[in-house]
This record gives structure tokens, sequence and C-alpha cells, in this order.
């Protein structure tokens, strides 16, 4: 038996099938599987197949494979993890899952759409009617282009938003629960006009979700500062240095006329009459207009040369009431102190508060986009003494008290709790008023980027504090302690006599203080003995210098903002005194009338301006005009009295409170350094003395 490569040879010694094969065409033998009767049978038919063949012959068979018909295919998904590709396919089968989740939103990721044969079209009659078109188009906006493609947020949803629970929570049981906030602008003044109308809103359940629904606050915000913008343009065009808008009056035509016939008859016979008589009147009128002309051309010659006139003479400076700040929750309440925030400066912080103890206070946060309502209010247990911003985290408001207590608000958030710390469990609290507090810029290295604010107080139990934010509220630090200043006279060789002070252990009370721009480690501080402490940061026992010419309590101290070395200091002896900080006598005073000065201000704008209040007037000084006089005396009210001004920011504006809980907003208007003109210096117009 053989076998050869691309077919299979087999031999055999079988007896040749030569009459099966010419019947068939083909040569097959079949094998019995059945047993044989006998083996007699099988050698008698090996003898006839002896004797078929006579000799020996091959049989060649040749097997061949067919083509392999696949009638079904299902290739398996899985594959055994023994495999030798099981490790590659499971990183395919990563990077995979990786693309589906990561395909939205990807740069890379583009859908594109690719062609695909398209099956033979295949026709067929119907009989259907006739199908009618229509022509509709419609408009989309932004509004709706935005709206689409935002996800529907269910019904019960957008109730439960609406909602706004109306108990406002437990309230804190600590003795910092009674300073507390008030709405905001818009829901407060609605809440208000609501309640002044006689309703009640636990009577209307839905006017109540309503007003405390977030939507319609900021809805309403933004309704309120667009009307009160309408109304006062002008005032704010004038106060932003804007151009006014004028809306031109409307025209009015005239109404036709109707004539009766009557009328008509009379008309027509004064026409014929005027007819007859204008051949004699024409020379008249001709000489009437001639004289006319002449009057007219006289007048206008006279008006010129006035106008000259009044050029030639400077226009008396005068101040122009634009606003007010007032509402129904200031009225009648004193104003005691007002700051400007020093990033946002439409943002006006006003303090409420009598001088008695028991009395409360409020805080009240006015916005030049809305002056009819307050955008915060703040409720306090005591009068408030004294604001300040922070300049470097402007959302921060400092507060002093009357009753000695040191407080820090937030006003960016408008939740109730924007109460941040306070003084009242401080060991160290303040125990008299806080007549004065003021953030601080402290260098914690070399580098001036390295600052940190803090707050510095003074008070009239006769200390300074600087006061640190901790975990537990604010702690106090003791800076300066003031003392008394007794005179003493001591004699020198000679003749000559000089004044020396001595400290005595009695506190004596601080009321006002202010840091130098310069050289933010010195500081101004005022007392009720007349003197006022030049003192530094670092020491914390005794001061550099004193400057001793008030008779009576200092109100204020502030330094100028174009001159770093000279300041300004008010009392209640009635003077305005001018220093100069290498000299311990001051340039030249000020006085007008016989009244306490209760403020002074320098102007941020022109060098040679500052301010002064007392509570029957409003003093504008400007060195430039006089040294003397006042260039701007604005009076106050019958039955009122004016209680602390402050200059607007960037502007010509002044701020001045009374004792009615107005704060009348005034532009100052002709001064002598107005714009275009050259502003001279202080060194320029102040001869200063040289030398201690």
């Amino acid at each position: 038996m053989m076998r050869s490569s691309g077919s299979c040879m087999w031999s055999s010694s079988l007896p040749s099938l030569s009459t099966r094969t010419s019947q068939s065409g083909m040569g097959f033998f079949k094998l019995d599987t059945s047993q044989c009767d006998s083996s007699r049978k099988s050698s008698v038919a090996g003898q006839h197949a002896a004797d078929d063949f006579a000799s020996d012959e091959l049989l060649n068979i040749y097997l061949s494979e067919t083509d392999t018909i696949t009638l079904l295919d299902m290739p398996s998904t899985c594959m055994s993890e023994e495999a030798e590709n099981a490790q590659a396919v499971k990183e395919s089968n990563n990077i995979y899952l990786e693309l589906c989740q990561n395909r939205l939103g990807n740069d890379k990721y583009v859908e594109r759409a690719m062609q695909t044969f398209v099956g033979a079209a295949k026709h067929k009659k119907v009989q259907s009617d006739k199908i009618l078109m229509h022509d509709q188009g419609t408009q989309a906006t932004i509004w709706d282009i935005h709206d689409s493609f935002q996800p529907e947020v269910p019904k019960e949803e957008k109730a439960a938003d609406c909602m706004v629970e109306f108990d406002q929570g437990p309230k804190r049981t600590s003795s910092s629960s009674s300073i507390s906030t008030i709405g905001t602008a818009s829901t407060g003044s609605s809440l208000f006009a609501f309640k002044m109308q006689g309703g009640d809103l636990k009577d209307e359940p839905e006017l109540q979700q309503i007003f405390k629904s977030d939507m319609f606050q900021s809805n309403l915000v933004i309704m309120e500062r667009c009307l009160v913008a309408n109304i006062f343009q002008p005032q704010l065009a004038t106060y932003r240095k804007l151009p006014e808008i004028k809306v031109p009056p409307p025209v009015m035509e005239p109404e036709p006329v109707v004539l009766v016939e009557e009328e008509r008859e009379d008309e027509e016979e004064d026409e014929e009459q005027a007819v007859v008589v204008e051949p004699v009147t024409e020379v008249k009128q001709e000489k009437q207009v001639t004289e006319k002309e002449i009057k007219e051309e006289k007048e206008e010659e006279e008006e010129k040369v006035e106008e000259e006139v009044l050029e030639e003479e400077a226009p008396n400076p005068f101040l122009e009431l634009l606003w007010m700040f007032s509402c129904e929750l200031t009225k009648g309440r004193n104003i005691t102190c007002m700051a400007w925030n020093k990033q946002n400066t439409d943002l006006l912080a006003v303090g409420y508060g009598d001088f008695k103890p028991g009395k409360t206070g409020l805080i009240c946060c006015w916005s030049i986009k809305n002056l009819s309502w307050p955008e915060r209010i703040y409720n306090c247990h005591s009068g408030i003494t004294s604001l300040d911003f922070s300049s470097t985290k402007p959302d921060k408001l400092a507060v002093g008290m009357y009753d000695g207590t040191v407080a820090i608000f937030s006003v960016r958030n408008r939740e109730n709790r924007t109460f941040l710390t306070s003084s009242i469990d401080c060991k160290k609290r303040h125990v008299h008023p806080v007549w004065h507090i003021t953030w601080a810029k402290q260098e914690m290295s070399i580098s001036d980027e390295d600052t940190v604010e803090s707050v510095v107080s003074i008070s009239e139990d006769g200390r300074v504090l600087k006061w640190l934010l901790c975990s537990h509220g604010l702690d106090g630090l003791d800076m300066l302690e003031l003392r008394r200043i007794q005179d003493g006279i001591k004699k020198a060789e000679g003749n000559k006599t000089r004044k020396e002070g001595i400290l005595v252990s009695t506190a004596t009370p601080g009321l006002c203080l202010d840091f130098q721009p310069r050289d933010p480690t010195i500081y101004l501080a005022g007392t009720s003995e007349g003197v006022v402490h030049k003192c530094s940061v670092s020491n914390h026992h005794h001061y550099l210098a004193l400057y001793q010419k008030h008779l009576c309590p200092v109100n204020r101290v502030q330094w100028s903002p174009f001159s770093n070395d000279v300041f300004l200091s008010c009392s209640a002896d009635w003077t305005i005194q001018l220093w100069k900080e290498d000299c311990l006598t001051p340039a030249i005073g000020f006085t007008s009338i016989q009244s306490p000065v209760l403020s002074v201000r320098w102007s941020p704008l022109w060098p040679s301006v500052f301010a002064a209040v007392k509570s029957e007037q409003l003093e504008i000084w400007d060195l430039n005009a006089s040294l003397m006089d006042p260039v701007i005396v604005e009076p106050a009210a019958q039955g009122i009295k004016l209680t602390s001004m402050l200059f607007a920011k960037g502007s010509d504006c002044i701020l001045v409170g009374n004792s009615v809980g107005q704060v009348n907003f005034y532009r100052i208007s002709n001064l002598s350094v107005g714009p275009g003109k050259k502003v001279p210096s202080l060194e320029e117009l102040v001869h200063f003395p040289t030398g201690n």
C-alpha cells in the first residue's frame, strides 16, 4: 500500500470486476460487514476470483477532497483567558470602553455621515387621496433655542423651588443673637408696602410663597433699579458726569376750527374793509417795523455786554441737592457715621443710633443703583458709633457700637445670618463706647505685597485695641493705653521756660484715630483732653509726639491724601487746626461760628479743599480762595441737626447726615479749583513752620 502527496493511491490483489465496471462506467467494491455462514463459501469465492484473473494486476483508487460549503457560521464572542492573544483582546476592549464614555464632549470625536448602498426601489401603484401641502413659518428667539437644549424639570420640582419655608429656624441662644438681618432691598420694600396697605401674609399663603421665592426677588430687584434709574436719570447723570437725556415734550396738533355761516360772513366783511384801508396803512406799518428793529438791536447789544460782565465775575460756589437716602425704617433715627465701600464705590453703609444706654441701632447699606430702599438692613442691640469697610475683603464691614461691642458683618450674602463674629464674649472687650474703628494694614515681611488687614478700635475707656479673628470670635490685643497729660513747667538756663507733658496714671478717653497713608505703622489718636497723640504700632507704652492746641475734646483727625505729612483736627472748642507732622504747633487755625465742630474731612479730588460739619451748618473751605472764611455755608433745616459728613469718591459730591434719618446728597458747584484749572499744593498756599 502506497500513498503519494496530492492524491491517495492504494494497491490491492482483489479480483477483477470487469463485468460491473463495464455496466456502470466506474469501478467500486462493496465491503459486506455481515458474518459469513461458513468459511467454505469464502474459499469458493476466492477460487472463482483466482480463475477470473489470469495474472496479478494492480487496482489504483484515487481519493480527493471537495469544496466545503458553509450553511451557518456563528463566531464565538468569548475567548479563553488562557489563549495567547487574550491580553491583547482585553486591552482593545478597555480602549473601546473609554472611547464610548468620552466621545461626547471630546474634540477628537466627530460624527460623520457615511454612504451606504441603497436598495433597489420597488414601484407599486396605490390609490389614495391627493396630498395637500401648506406653508407654515415661525420665529425662534435665542431664549427659545436656549430653553430647547435645557433638560426639562418636572412640575413637582418647579413647585418645590417656588416654595420657601416661612419659619426662619431657631434663634441663636448666645448673647450675639441680638444682631440680625432683615430681607433685601426689593423684597423688604414690597413686604413693607403690602403691610402698610393692611394686608396680612398669613391670610394669603400664595402671596407669601411669591414674596419669598428667589426668582421673584431677583426679578423685583432688577425692575426696581430700572424704575429708579429712569426717575432719577438727571441726578444720576450729574453725579456720574454723564450727559442728561432730555425727552422732548409731545407736540399737540391744533384742533380744526369749524366756523359757523355767520362768522364766515363777518370775516368776509372784515377782509373787504381791510382791502380798502390797506394803501393808507402800509407806510405806517413800515415805520413801526424799522423802529422795532432798532430797539431789538439795542437790547441785544446790552444783553451781550451784561453777559460779558457776568463772565468776568466768577459765579459764587453753591451746593445742589441731587437726592436723599431715606425710607420708613430710618425716619426719626439719628445718623452717627457713614462709610463707602473701597472697591464698589456705589455701596454706602450708614449707621443709625442714639447715644443712650438701652437704645437699639440700625445699619443700612444703600446703593446708588436703588435710591428708594437699602440693599442690606441689620438690626443691632446697641447704637452704631463707627463703620469701616475692608480694602482687601470688600464684603467685610467692621462696626463699633455704643456699648463697646466690635462686630464684623458680611454684606455679600443675602441670607439672614451674615453676622460673622463679635467681641461680646472677649475678656478684653471695650467697656465704654467705641468712638472710632478702622481697618489697618500691617506688613508681614520686607516686601509690600505680604500685608494683612486687622481691625483697630479706640474707645472711651482709653484703650487702643487690635482685633484678630479666632475660632471663638474676636480676640483683642492692647496697642496703647492713653494716659492723661499734666502740663508741668521746667525752668531752663536763663529766663527761658518750656512746657513738658507729664503722664498721669488716669486713663483719658480716646475719640478718634487715623493711620498715616505713607507709613501704616504711624497713627494719630485724639483724646477728650484736646491732645493729639502721635503713636507707633511697635511701641505699646509711649507716644512719639504730642500736638497740644485744642482746649476741648478732639472729635476728628485725618491725614491729607495729597500731602503725607499734613493733617487736620477739629474739636468742640469751635476750631479746626492744620498741622505739619514735624511741627508741634499748628500752621493755621480756622473758625467760623461759635459751635462745636463734629467732623472734618479732606476732599479726595482737590488738595486745598476740606469740609467741616456742625450741628447748625455745613462748611466747605477752599484754601485757594480764602483762608479766613468758608466758601460755601449750607445751613440745616429748621428743627434738624447735622450729625455727620462724607465726600463721594470720584465725584464732586458730598453727603450730609442729620438727626431725622436723612442722608442728603449734594453736588459742589463753581469752586475755584474746578475742572481744567491748575490746583496749587498746600505748600504753595500755607506757610508751614519748620522744626519743633
